[in-house]
């Protein structure tokens, strides 16, 4: 991507003429001559004899850009983006920077932060940048991110939609950790290797703790106007410290503009083994979803629709009868906005219908009662991020559920809070 915005401090700094130019004036001219390497030498002679102005700043974060330093040029302008006057440009540049090293996630929540600025030009450019964003390949750059935060429960035993454990005191505390970790894998153009893990502790005791652990190898083609990506993904999923589930599948997916808007198709077939204990489980799951990403006033909105097909074991134990092939669809919103340059606000909503393939029995009052599994589900939820630092954040995260379900056992709410901090790499 160009750097565009410089135009204007570039001229305004040329603009004066002397007998003798300064090292500033004069480095401004090497780079509006091409040299960058003359440029740099010039800017950082003005540097060393100071003080620090915006403009300074700005054409030295500049040369560093355009000379390929892309450290260096975060680092000038993070202290740019301390001057209040030059913040939304120091924003700009540095998701620039960010998307020249293929920290996509880092790039948009710097372009977002500029497009919340007061120039117009600048929303433009700033808006213009996070569309061009989609057309990029995976990141070209190993990526870290890590959160470690402290949490609240009101309903812990409903660990899943299919999956409900009978227990005292259903609320609790927990502690959660998470980590991902995007590698490139140099010798394959265009594939990289991610690896995550997340764990959840609860306060009550250790028989609903969580851990789950994932890998995924990704590889991207650009067959115009898509761009394709293709993974092999697998999953290994722990309840209390046994085995839940094991799921290895595919992920494909395809992305390409439409105007000003993004369009994403989504097909993620897979196979799933239930630990000892959850063999019902056992079977094949088919997602498919559809999602256009567009802005909306000052929000970046995504709205979709996903659906999902399940082929899993139906098993008889005791007098207990499981249909765990459920049938899912239903359509989902998500905005955000960049509120400061500092604070960002993500809102989210979902309904989703399941019904299941066969009927549940179960004895109740002494009776046999035999009905059909059907559940409407309705989830609202928000998160708040603080930036508190180039690499450090503070997040608060709500969310909230309502299962409406033909049966009692499965008809339940639940709200789920956590104050976190993270970490990007």
């Amino acid at each position: 991507m160009a750097c565009l915005w410089g135009a204007f401090l570039l001229c305004a700094g040329a603009a004066a003429s002397a007998p003798a130019p300064s090292p500033l004036e004069a480095g401004i001219r090497a780079y509006r001559a091409g040299d960058f390497g003359t440029a740099l030498e010039l800017f950082l002679e003005a540097r060393a004899q100071g003080p620090e102005s915006d403009t300074l700043l700005f054409n030295l974060g500049l040369t560093y850009y355009r000379l390929g330093n892309y450290t260096a040029a975060r680092q000038t302008f993070l202290a740019l983006r301390q001057r209040p006057s030059m913040t939304a440009v120091a924003e700009y540049h540095l998701g620039l920077v960010a998307a020249q090293v293929g920290q996509m996630d880092r790039a948009t929540a710097h372009l977002r932060a500029a497009a919340a600025g007061d120039s117009v030009e600048l929303r433009r450019l700033a808006r213009t940048a996070l569309e061009r964003l989609t057309d990029r390949p995976v990141a070209r750059a190993s990526t870290a991110y890590a959160l470690l935060g402290l949490g609240f429960n009101s309903n812990r035993n409903q660990i899943s939609e299919t999956i409900r454990i009978t227990g005292p005191e259903p609320e609790s505390a927990y502690a959660e950790l998470t980590g991902v970790l995007q590698y490139p894998l140099p010798r394959l153009a265009d594939t990289d290797l991610r690896a995550s893990v997340f764990r959840r502790d609860y306060e009550k005791d250790n028989a609903l703790d969580q851990t789950a652990v994932q890998l995924s190898l990704r590889r991207t083609w650009r067959a115009s106007p898509w761009r394709v990506t293709l993974a092999a993904e697998s999953v290994a999923a722990f309840l209390g410290g046994g085995s839940l589930l094991s799921e290895y599948g595919l992920n494909l997916e395809g992305v390409r503009r439409v105007g000003s808007s993004t369009l994403r198709l989504r097909y993620r077939p897979s196979v799933i083994e239930g630990g000892s204990g959850y063999e019902y489980f056992d079977g094949q799951r088919h997602r498919v979803e559809l999602a256009g990403e567009f802005p909306l006033g000052d929000f970046q909105m995504q709205a979709g629709y996903e659906a999902e097909i399940n082929d899993r074991r139906d098993r008889r134990v005791g007098d207990q009868f499981y249909s765990q092939s459920p049938m899912r669809h239903g359509p989902y919103l998500r905005l955000s906005r960049t509120l400061t340059p500092d604070l960002t606000l993500d809102l989210n909503a979902a309904y989703r219908r399941s019904r299941y393939r066969g009927v549940d029995r179960f004895v109740q009052d002494d009776t046999m009662h035999v009905e059909r599994r059907v559940e409407n589900l309705a989830y609202l939820g928000f998160a708040l991020r603080l930036r508190v630092g180039p690499a450090w954040g503070l997040r608060l995260d709500y969310r909230y559920t309502d299962n409406h379900s033909s049966l009692d056992p499965y008809d339940y709410t639940r709200h789920v809070a956590l104050l976190a901090l993270e970490w990007r790499y």
